[in-house]
Order: structure tokens, then sequence, then C-alpha cells
């Protein structure tokens, strides 16, 4: 399963994949993502075949599957 799609709002992170799941999480299980501005969560690369989201400047990273 790979990610297609990722968005934010102020309290989700959002995650769609190549199969048409969508899922969420709250940011509050994220310290790292929360503190941080819109702008710097959508500044993510996808690594391993798109099974992981990486936040280079935050130092964070999630599995997507």
């Amino acid at each position: 399963m790979q990610a297609t799609r990722i968005w934010f709002d102020d309290t989700h992170i959002y995650v769609e994949t190549d199969t048409h799941q969508q899922g969420a999480m709250p940011l509050g299980w994220f310290p790292k993502l929360q503190k941080t501005t819109m702008a710097e969560r959508q500044e993510y690369e996808l690594w391993a075949d798109k099974t992981w989201i990486h936040w280079e400047k935050v130092g964070e990273d999630l599995e997507t599957v």
C-alpha cells in the first residue's frame, strides 16, 4: 500500500493510499509535527516505495502501512 495523497488540518494528518483507503491521525500523536506550521508540514518526502512519510527539517517519519 502506497501513499498517494497527504493533507492536514489544524488537528489531524490525513493519508490516502493507492487502494483509495483514507485514514486520519491526530497531530497530538506526533508532538514534533504538532509544533510545526502548516507550511513546514507540507515539506515532506515519500520514502521506501511511498510507504514512509519523512520530514527532514522536523526529524519525523511515519509509516503509511
